[in-house]
């Protein structure tokens, strides 16, 4: 097996891969060829690269300063302090462009392979693992604080202090540690090889390269990225040799000690209070890529008004030729900070998931689960992307359409490695290098064109035999996470806008479409899958016993909790020779299942389509009704009329007529029982005119005949898009409240909720166990529930949450479902989460 099995740049594209393997045995699921698969259409040349790297020698814009070339520049990613010669430099340069330029130019998967420590899957190494990823991480601080550094002298605007700052404190404390201040060296620590080290560089580093040009097609943006990623990549190579002393010539060449505030406390590892697993803080309004983003444009902005000034959109002010050359020089560090920064960005949600977190945890470090999954939600059918860190700490999740199209890279990428190791496996390792914690990868991934792509598929387990294969799943899989997503999806956008402002005359990049998809994927352990089997029913779970997992909403009310057949890890580990029978067993009546809930729902969006909705209702046509009620009102008034002239004097005594009256009078009581009947109020207007305004639940209901349930997943999928305000009793997870709105008046079921989007967390607070929503409705971007919550000024968005579950909740079912309380605001604190709720027999209300 080889760390990286590219093919030469020359090499045919081999045929699409068979999702055959993906479905049971005895089924087949055949390729539409409508769409492409996402894979990398690299055009650029080793060469090409390598000039984009020595950028700083000459820097031109042709399209806006053809007559202005600036020369001399500093150089990003620069280690002639370090003791490495310009020469030596080159050289390194060269060869990681060499390397990166033929992994983006090939197919092949990509593999990573250790040394003999990491041949087995034991807790060792997996210390080993977080050990190298820390140590990355902090050369990367070197890297960076060089970076900013450079851009506080040369470029100001674009300098971040805040991560001036951060970096600074790393650094401190990678000297500190050394020389045996507060920072102290934990004895028992693994220290990996450097060999080690440079492998997970060159595998990490070469899986991000194949994302970020699989993102988007165009030279001026692979050329770019391969030669930023090229030089930060041999600068990681050269600093973990032996960081000490290279954080120790970084703080000597840097800004002076008293521009520096004094960091913020530290934690075992150097790191500081706010940066945990996922660089994220808490269930805050806006994200933390997104928050980050805005900050960068702010920063931007003037260096934008000198590139205005350059094409001519602006007027120059006076001695032109000394303004254009420093505006040239200027958009130099935008140009390569750019592109730098998205390729940090991806390094960094990796390293800081692989080295773990800065919090406290009884969690041994073979004991976890990470588990990615994209589902088929609400009526018409958007994608959800959900997410979970190790050991249930973070719940990430995204229900934008562009972001989970650019998770599909990172899933067609991670399905790929995994075949390709199983078409690999070797000889079983050595037990001197450790015990293995019993790995287990699961994973599925079937794109929506393929024949059945949106029904069930039970994952195809696999066990993995080594680090070396924990490491190669582990990094496609982190990159599935809406972080890297949300990360990924905005450096495409920044550096589309880039093409245009610097080349408008030669623009080449060209966004890919790869269409709709599922898939799942989970990386646990022997101990986490006995910790899930003690579980009761009911109890919080994991992402892949999930209520949510397998696409299980597919199968409508009828969603079950975890079952030994439905569930990977338990399932996979399990010896009963006679699970296979019970799987196919539940495979056919779970398939019915979906096929007959899928024409339910086809039914209820085909009549909810006509709809319109107002601001205090929801008008629905209703001809049927009227003119059935119509008829038979006039058959009686006509009735009594024709019994009357019939009759005439026939009967002694009798006035025929009282028999046609009394026909109109039933013929009016009929009309208004059938108007009141199902709504609460019907104008004649809206009667006359075969419609209805109905003002609650209960009544759209009525004169549906649409579950109730139904409604209520329509009217959350719609409520982005409509002007529909709701009010009372029910209506706390609805955004757009009013007190004479729409009435939401019947409980939501578990089912709703998840069809919706909205995914409740089950957390650990002072006065007991709660429930925490992690909001995913159509068009969501980016939302988490953190392990730790603690509101604060700058969460302006209130959110959906129970303080307090009892323990009465959804036990007792012999008086039906248990119903629990939802609030919303921001008062809720919590300081642990245990899993996704796990009880469907409860109504929220």
């Amino acid at each position: 097996m080889k760390s990286q099995l590219p093919l030469p740049a020359t090499a045919e594209r081999p045929a699409k891969l068979s999702w055959s393997s993906l479905v049971a045995e005895n089924e087949t699921a055949p390729i539409s060829t409508s769409l492409p698969d996402p894979e990398p259409q690299v055009t650029v040349t080793g060469d090409e690269v390598l000039q984009a790297v020595n950028i700083h020698k000459k820097f031109r814009l042709p399209d806006l300063a053809p007559d202005i070339e600036v020369v001399g520049l500093p150089a990003f990613d620069d280690l002639t302090q370090y003791g490495i010669t310009e020469q030596v430099q080159e050289r390194l340069w060269a060869a990681e462009v060499s390397r990166l330029a033929e992994i983006v130019s090939g197919t092949a998967p990509l593999l990573f392979e250790g040394s003999a420590d990491l041949a087995v899957d034991s807790q060792r190494a997996h210390e080993l693992l977080a050990s190298m990823a820390d140590r990355v991480y902090q050369a990367m601080s070197i890297a960076n604080y060089d970076a900013e550094n450079m851009l506080a002298e040369e470029a100001n605007t674009l300098c971040d202090v805040g991560k001036l700052r951060k970096n600074r404190a790393t650094l401190e404390y990678i000297v500190d540690r050394e020389e045996g201040g507060t920072g102290e060296k934990d004895a028992n620590a693994p220290c990996p090889k450097h060999e080690d080290i440079l492998k997970f560089v060159s595998y990490f580093s070469g899986v991000v390269a194949r994302v970020l040009c699989t993102a988007a097609d165009g030279k001026f943006m692979h050329l770019n990225i391969l030669a930023q990623m090229a030089k930060l990549c041999t600068k990681l190579k050269v600093l973990t040799a032996s960081l000490p002393e290279f954080a120790q010539i970084s703080i000597d060449n840097g800004v002076p000690d008293q521009k520096i505030p004094v960091p913020l406390q530290y934690d075992l590892r150097g790191r500081q209070d706010g940066d945990n697993a996922n660089n994220q803080g808490g269930q805050g309004p806006m994200s933390i890529p997104a928050a980050e983003a805005h900050s960068f444009a702010e920063r931007m902005n003037p260096l934008l008004e000198d590139l205005r000034r350059l094409s001519g959109t602006e007027e120059s002010p006076p001695d032109t030729t000394k303004t254009k050359k420093e505006s040239v020089r200027s958009l130099y560090f935008l140009h390569c900070h750019m592109f730098r920064r998205g390729v940090l960005d991806l390094f960094r949600v990796l390293l800081l998931s692989m080295r773990g977190t800065n919090m406290l945890s009884s969690t041994p470090i073979d004991c976890y689960e990470m588990s990615s999954m994209v589902y088929v939600a609400g009526f018409e059918r958007f994608r959800v992307l959900l997410y979970q860190d190790h050991n249930r700490k973070c719940f990430i999740g995204s229900s934008d359409r562009d972001e989970v199209n650019y998770a599909r890279i990172s899933y067609h990428l991670l399905d790929k490695t995994i075949r390709a190791m199983k078409d690999n496996t070797g000889a079983e390792p050595s037990t001197a290098a450790g015990e293995s914690v019993g790995t287990i990868v699961s994973w599925t991934y079937v794109p929506a064109e393929c024949e059945g792509g949106d029904t069930l598929r039970n994952p195809s387990p696999f066990n993995l035999k080594s680090m070396s294969q924990v490491i190669t799943v582990l990094v496609p899989l982190i990159l599935t996470n809406p972080t890297a997503v949300v990360d990924l999806d905005q450096t495409v956008g920044l550096i589309a806008f880039a093409e245009d402002s610097f080349n408008p005359r030669h623009r080449t990049i060209k966004l890919p479409t790869f269409g709709q998809y599922t898939a799942f994927c989970s990386l646990t352990t022997k101990e986490y899958v006995k910790m899930q089997e003690d579980l009761g029913p009911g109890a919080p779970r994991s992402l892949s016993n999930s209520l949510p997992r397998l696409n299980n909403l597919l199968r409508g009310q009828a969603i079950t909790e975890t079952s030994r057949t439905m569930s990977f890890p338990l399932g996979a580990l399990s010896n009963d020779p006679n699970q296979s029978k019970a799987a196919s067993s539940d495979d056919r009546t779970t398939r019915g299942q979906v096929e007959r809930h899928q024409l339910e729902l086809d039914k209820a969006r085909t009549k909810m389509k006509a709809w319109v909705l107002e601001e205090k209702g929801v008008v629905v046509e209703c001809k049927l009704y009227v003119y059935s009620l119509m008829v038979v009102c006039t058959l009686l008034v006509l009735g009594g009329v024709a019994v009357g002239a019939a009759v005439g004097d026939r009967i002694s005594g009798v006035d025929p007529f009282n028999i046609t009256t009394y026909c109109w009078v039933l013929a009016a009581f009929i009309l208004l029982v059938a108007k009141s009947v199902r709504v609460h109020e019907w104008s004649w207007n809206d009667f006359l005119h075969r419609r209805v305004v109905c003002k609650s639940v209960s009544e759209l209901s009525s004169i549906t005949g649409i579950n109730d349930q139904f409604i209520i997943a329509k009217l959350l999928q719609e409520e982005r898009q409509s002007i529909l305000q709701t009010r009372g009793p029910f209506n706390t997870i609805f955004r757009r409240r009013s007190e004479d709105g729409f009435s939401i008046n019947c409980p939501i079921s578990t089912w709703t909720m998840l069809l919706s989007g909205l995914i409740m967390i089950e957390v650990e607070s002072i006065t007991g166990h709660g429930l925490a929503c992690l909001d995913l409705r159509q068009g969501t971007t980016y939302r988490f529930v953190d392990n730790q919550y603690v509101p604060n000024e700058k969460d302006n968005e209130k959110y959906i949450y129970c303080s307090r579950l009892y323990e009465e909740n959804g036990k007792d079912k012999n008086q039906g479902p248990q119903r629990i309380r939802l609030s919303s605001g921001k008062g809720f604190i919590w300081h642990r989460t245990l899993g996704l709720y796990g009880d469907k027999n409860v109504e929220f209300i």
